[in-house]
């Protein structure tokens, strides 16, 4: 903590007296970095309703700032320890079945995925470099029920493991904010002028941090709409957002209750919300 004139009304105020502040601010930085990436992928109809596809991918970004403070000398190039960590990497491979039909279509991927990350942790004071991998499934849909009413819907299974890292305690464990299963589903029906659904997701139970000692709960969100034609160029619509109010913990700073002061530092998705909006088409 330090003092610091924040806002420049020329009074020291108690709380500049007391900012937080990192002592090694002043960083120099100059080094390079490269990263080749592509993606290729195929797609072979088997006839006019079945089709195979697969795809082989390799990407990456800079760690830049997100190591800035890890203690890593970002004025020599050539290190070997910043040339291990000022790129993140994702290498990933997906195949899968395609179905198609008059008023329904089904889409099935099969996905590993597998990632190098480095960061720095300014809530924790720590540098990380962990290594995962990642293999699931992913179904895409849609139905046609009635000439009025149809469905889609989504599901996406990942089963992700740690498998290196600085703190051997974590190798083995589930990556932070990685839930088991993501879903949506989104039922419309529609007559003559009238448009009215809702659009549900959710997620399983998640890990708070890459420790696994505390769970951030499931959830479902429900986004109900309805529009109405007015006239041929003029239509009303209302829309709601998380309209049952639910708890949707998304991450979490802290990765257990015990020994701390009993408090989680967590962010959720918005509480209900509501808009309504006429649209004039010209």
């Amino acid at each position: 903590m330090q003092t610091y004139h924040m806002n420049g009304n020329g009074v020291i105020d108690i709380p500049e007296q007391l900012v937080g502040s990192n002592d090694n601010i002043n960083v120099p930085v100059n080094y390079r970095y490269g990263i080749f990436g592509y993606s290729v992928g195929a797609n072979y109809a088997l006839n006019s309703k079945n089709a195979v596809f697969a795809r082989v991918s390799q990407g990456g970004s800079a760690s830049a700032d997100r190591i800035l403070f890890s203690g890593y000398n970002y004025t020599n190039n050539d290190d070997p320890a910043l040339d291990a960590v000022k790129v993140n990497k994702v290498n990933q491979v997906e195949a899968g079945y395609k179905l198609r039909g008059a008023g329904y279509f089904l889409n099935t991927t099969l996905f590993y995925a597998g990632t190098k990350e480095a960061n720095y942790e300014a809530t924790t004071q720590r540098k990380t470099e962990n290594k995962y991998e990642s293999l699931g499934v992913e179904l895409d849909g849609y139905y046609r029920i009635t000439k009025g009413f149809d469905i889609k819907a989504g599901l996406t299974y990942t089963h992700a493991e740690i498998k290196n890292a600085l703190d051997p305690t974590i190798v083995g464990n589930t990556p932070r904010r990685t839930p088991k299963f993501m879903y949506s589903v989104n039922p419309n029906f529609s007559v003559d002028k009238l448009n009215v659904g809702f659009y549900l997701i959710g997620a399983t139970k998640a890990y708070t941090q890459d420790s696994n000692k505390l769970i951030m709960p499931g959830y479902a969100i429900v986004n109900p709409y309805i529009s109405y034609q007015l006239m041929k160029n003029l239509s009303v619509s209302v829309n709601a957002n998380n309209i049952f109010n639910t708890i949707a913990v998304t991450e979490a700073e802290e990765g257990s209750i015990a020994g701390g002061n009993g408090i989680v530092r967590a962010r959720t998705l918005p509480g209900s919300s509501y808009s309504a909006s006429v649209k004039f088409d010209f």
